[in-house]
């Protein structure tokens, strides 16, 4: 997101690599870290200046997953005679998150969750939190 800024260069500038930018309309940003000003493009965000470093192929995981997101399994007994007030009883069991196929798995780590949340930063596994899983069981009774 920070790369499909609009920057208008009057003068030529350098970027973060050294290369020289033309004058023009750019996309990137123009900072001045007390050395003069330089264009931030995309090598500046895929490098250190983007906070996580370089990406290179050691850290690329296959984008492929399986995930068994809810199951919900139930039994419904029905009483022929209602003489005790009860027409039926169901039994319940709801589980979350049960399973998961991926190859990020070996990291420990959900591809639905993400370190910056609801946000543009998707794919940034660091630091995040698994997501949890969970059983629910209930019994329901038809009067």
């Amino acid at each position: 997101w920070e790369t499909a800024n609009e920057s208008t260069l009057t003068t030529p500038l350098v970027n973060y690599n050294g290369a020289t930018i033309p004058a023009g309309t750019v996309r990137g940003n123009i900072r001045d870290f007390g050395a003069g000003p330089v264009f931030l493009d995309q090598t500046w965000y895929q490098s250190v200046g983007g906070g996580f470093g370089p990406v290179s192929e050691q850290f690329i995981k296959s984008a492929s997953w399986v995930k068994w997101r809810e199951l919900t399994l139930s039994y419904l007994l029905k009483f022929k005679d209602t003489k005790i007030g009860v027409e039926s009883i169901t039994f319940s069991g709801t589980g979350r998150n049960l399973w998961l196929w991926t190859e990020a798995k070996d990291l420990g780590q959900d591809p639905e969750t993400n370190l910056t949340g609801g946000s543009n930063g998707r794919g940034l596994q660091y630091f995040n939190s698994p997501n949890s899983k969970s059983l629910l069981f209930s019994v329901n009774l038809k009067f």
